[in-house]
């Protein structure tokens, strides 16, 4: 199975994380997740120097999380609900794909009301295979976090993504969700490390650039 590794977005499109898990495209159709489990992983980056700028770094945190996923299942803290996604790997797909929803969408903008009919080919197919990926994280969502379903249902939020307007695909991750509904807080604690390298490579390569 192979990790993401992270690299630096161009464009305006932010840290992006490559090599994902494959997410394939769908052809068909138990914790308490509190803030305080989100945040308590503050304590693992307290300290300063090179160190620091490895551990909190795109390149490194995937395969940190895939280790202690499998310390966690080995030791039988965790119990392997999907014989190939463990949780750390069912985040970093959502991440990739909230991203590639994002840079979409920044598409569709930017092309203004003078596209030709390729253009808007191209996006249309781009925007069925977005909904595609996404209905298959979803039923991997499932698995790992079943209270998310019928929260889907009471927020009125179409199944299977079915909703026309890629804009309104909603992943439900757990830093949306947090205090809502319960969850398992290893989810929230692998969101946060994700993000939180994201945004120390994001400022790490700004300083790059400032002092170019």
């Amino acid at each position: 199975m192979s990790f993401s590794k992270g690299k630096r977005g161009k464009s305006g499109k932010g840290v992006v994380f490559h090599d994902l898990p494959p997410l394939k495209e769908d052809p068909g159709a138990s914790g308490g997740g509190d803030r305080a489990g989100y945040h308590e992983v503050h304590t693992s980056y307290n300290e300063r120097g090179s160190d620091v700028e490895a551990r909190a770094s795109t390149l490194y945190v995937p395969e940190k999380l895939a280790k202690e996923d499998e310390a966690s299942i080995l030791a039988g803290d965790w119990d392997m609900v999907h014989a190939e996604v463990t949780p750390s790997v069912l985040i970093l797909q959502a991440l990739g794909l909230e991203e590639a929803i994002r840079r979409h969408l920044i598409e569709v903008r930017d092309l203004g009301q003078h596209a030709t009919d390729l253009q808007l080919s191209e996006l249309l197919e781009e925007a069925n295979s977005l909904r595609r990926k996404f209905k298959s994280w979803e039923k991997l969502q499932a698995v790992h976090m079943p209270t998310v379903t019928p929260h889907r249902q009471s927020s009125g939020e179409e199944a299977g993504g079915s909703s026309k307007n890629v804009k309104e695909l909603r992943l439900f991750l757990p830093s949306e969700i947090i205090g809502k509904i319960p969850f398992p807080t290893r989810l929230a604690q692998h969101e946060f490390q994700y993000r939180f390298a994201q945004a120390h490579t994001t400022l790490r390569d700004l300083k790059e650039e400032i002092i170019v």
